[in-house]
């Protein structure tokens, strides 16, 4: 279910080709956060 969310963060970023460095940072930060919760 999270991985699911995850991807569909990549996918609407890659939708909009505006990979910005903020947007990078942002997408880690949550991958981060949820491996964090999740263990």
């Amino acid at each position: 279910m999270k991985h699911n969310t995850a991807g569909l963060v990549l996918r609407s970023l890659r939708a909009k080709k505006a990979f910005t460095l903020i947007e990078l940072l942002v997408t880690v930060t949550i991958i981060a956060t949820v491996s964090v919760v999740m263990i």
